[in-house]
């Protein structure tokens, strides 16, 4: 056998195993990247994303949407949009192009106005329907863009026929508010959801009409949420429950280790463990402590986010405005 003959099968017998090696990385570390997510770590998400990707031999359409993700939970909807970009342009189906054409129009959405217009978050819906006309959540973002822009007539007609679709879901009530009143749309309504409080209480938006709501997103594992607590509860106490509702939203930690944090902090108020982020993903919270005033109609009026040491007093301040 001759030396280069054995220098090829010995390349033939390693670059498998390297092959496999590198595979394996790719994936250990494209799961530590999606519980970071998972956890709200976000910047660690991102840079396990980044690392999963370079590992990766060849393009990593879910590392970008990880990225994608990562950065629209840090408010960086600029590095957000370049991601979703490059996604669409390894999406090889009509599904995977419709998915990155949502997250392109809700960030176009968020935008601030002169920066991006809502025109483009309606030419990327439009392009979700086109590539995916099966998706009924593509729908439901045309038609509330189209409100979102004044064009009231074509937005109903879009809500009024996707409408069927969402029958029996929150979103069905929801939808049915936009039709009855277009105008909504061009205004900060809290979006609809039904919880379930630790006492076994189950909160609507129809349930909370007549008083001021102040939504708390925290976790355990946030200090400046539990700097947060003595603060909380001196306005759950000194308030009229009749007419305004404090509700703790925990997020990111066991259903065990909220539950004993609850009952040795004597938070009375009402309690909730959003165990599958979906109130959080609901109200796009992205960072904590984070604050949602809501007004008598559901109305979002100020948003609050982090923690300071004369926050007693503006949430207070904020709390007696809305009451007037």
């Amino acid at each position: 056998m001759t030396r280069v003959l054995q220098i090829v099968l010995i390349a033939l017998l390693v670059l498998p195993s390297f092959a496999q090696s590198s595979d394996s990385k790719f994936e250990k570390e494209l799961s530590q990247a999606k519980d970071a997510f998972n956890s709200n770590r976000y910047e660690d998400a991102m840079k396990r994303f980044k690392k999963a990707e370079k590992l990766r031999a060849g393009p990593c359409r879910e590392c970008l949407l990880g990225m994608l993700r990562s950065h629209m939970q840090m408010g960086d909807l600029k590095n957000a949009l370049r991601e979703a970009d490059d996604a669409l342009a390894i999406s090889s189906d009509g599904k995977q192009q419709a998915e990155v054409q949502l997250y392109r129009g809700s960030i176009f959405s968020r935008m601030p106005t002169g920066n991006r217009t809502l025109t483009d978050a309606e030419t990327a819906f439009r392009a979700a329907m086109t590539a995916n006309a099966d998706c009924s959540e593509c729908k439901f973002d045309l038609g509330l863009i189209l409100l979102r822009e004044s064009k009231d007539q074509e937005g109903v007609q879009v809500l009024k026929a996707v409408l069927p679709e969402y029958k029996g879901s929150l979103q069905e009530a929801e939808i049915k508010r936009f039709i009855a009143d277009p105008s909504r749309a061009r205004k900060k309504f809290a979006p609809e959801f039904s919880i379930r409080t630790s006492s076994g209480q189950e909160i609507t938006i129809d349930s909370l009409n007549g008083k001021v709501v102040l939504l708390d997103f925290w976790g355990t594992w946030c200090p400046p949420c539990r700097d947060s607590v003595p603060v909380l509860k001196e306005l759950a106490t000194k308030n009229d429950l009749s007419k305004v509702m404090i509700i703790s939203v925990d997020e990111g930690d066991s259903s065990e280790k909220w539950a004993e944090f609850v009952q040795k902090n004597g938070m009375t108020w009402p309690q909730v463990y959003d165990e599958d982020h979906s109130l959080m993903k609901a109200f796009a919270v992205q960072s904590f402590p984070h604050y949602f005033l809501l007004s008598k109609d559901g109305i979002i009026l100020q948003t609050f986010s982090g923690w300071s040491h004369g926050e007693l007093f503006t949430l207070k301040k904020a709390i007696d405005s809305a009451l007037k």
